[in-house]
């Protein structure tokens, strides 16, 4: 049986190793309390915030990550593509082509226009049309084609086109409206048609 000094240094060192043990535990919770605990409520704090912000970006760009912005972008490349193509198509047709815009300004004429009418592109565009309907009828076409355009209703009319040099077309023109999916009228495609005068 251990003798009295002995027993007397087991329980100092019983001591000792239980304050040790209860210093390094109280050590710990404070540590876990004033350090790791506040770091860890941050980053959750942290993560579920940018779990808020992912959701608000999905509501931002529901089309899988491509905003809605790129969407319209792609459709309206696809119509101007579309424009382009049916341009190209109507460029060598018999007929004399054009388009207006909704004010009835002219925007686009095909090749057989400018042969007929004798003048280039640029000459032809906006109101540059006005100068090749002969000069006697100028001032009647003028007005019931811009009544046409007022009253939103397509034109028709037999007019006579007229060269530089004085060469006459008779030609029978007819406009159609051009209209979006609202029913708004974007301009107008026309179609001369050159007229057999006997008929």
């Amino acid at each position: 049986m251990p003798d009295g000094t002995e027993l007397n240094s087991v329980v100092l060192y019983y001591a000792a190793y239980s304050a040790a043990v209860g210093a390094g535990v109280s050590a710990t919770i404070l540590i876990y309390t004033k350090v790791i605990k506040p770091v860890v409520l941050h980053f959750s704090q942290w993560y579920e915030m940018l779990d808020k912000v992912d959701k608000i970006f999905e509501e931002v760009t529901p089309n899988g990550g491509s905003s809605i912005k790129d969407k319209i972008d792609h459709i309206d490349t696809q119509v101007q593509l579309s424009q382009q193509v049916q341009q190209a198509m109507a460029a060598d047709t018999k007929a004399a082509l054009f388009r207006t815009d909704a004010d009835g300004n002219v925007v686009w004429v095909n090749r057989t226009y400018t042969r007929t009418v004798g003048r280039d592109v640029a000459e032809c565009l906006g109101h540059g049309w006005h100068n090749v309907i002969a000069p006697e009828e100028r001032d009647t076409v003028i007005a019931e084609w811009y009544k046409a355009v007022e009253d939103d209703r397509e034109f028709y009319l037999d007019v006579t086109l007229i060269t530089p040099t004085g060469i006459r077309t008779l030609v029978r023109v007819r406009s159609y409206k051009l209209v979006n999916a609202k029913g708004d009228i974007l301009g107008y495609w026309g179609n001369c048609s050159v007229k057999d005068p006997n008929k």
